[in-house]
């Protein structure tokens, strides 16, 4: 009887560890870059698109005036990853060229590799013409 309860209670020690492991000892196989990235000027906003592979959480959305390369030291503009496969940006000016990049987040937080990065530049509504 006792030998069994050292056999049981060392599968279980090692179940738990295995575990422990998988969850947050290890890390999650991150997802691929978002693809296809285009952004669409408009009057004070820039509106982006992109494809998104399979099985992401969100995207988090990173915006610069200058290009970059890693968003390593960066916060994304946006506050909640972004479920959809668009996002708006109304804070920016016109005239100004803003460089955007996409990162998908995979389940456990796990992140892809930075987009393509596009520049665009927001430009007003030209006046009707009369």
């Amino acid at each position: 009887m006792m030998m069994r309860r050292v056999l049981l209670g060392s599968l279980l020690l090692a179940l738990w560890l295995a575990g422990s492991a998988c969850d947050g000892g290890g890390s999650a196989t991150p997802p691929a870059a978002p693809t296809n990235v285009q952004a669409l000027s408009g009057d004070g906003q820039v509106t982006l698109q992109w494809r998104v592979p399979a099985a992401v959480e969100g995207v988090n959305v990173y915006r610069a005036t200058s290009s970059f390369s890693s968003v390593e030291g960066r916060s994304p503009v946006n506050s909640a990853a972004v479920t959809q496969s668009s996002y708006t940006d109304a804070n920016v000016t016109n005239g100004t060229t803003y460089y955007y990049g996409v990162v998908a987040v995979g389940s456990g937080g796990a992140t892809s590799e930075l987009s393509t990065v596009v520049a665009v530049t927001p430009i007003p509504t030209p006046p009707s013409r009369p």
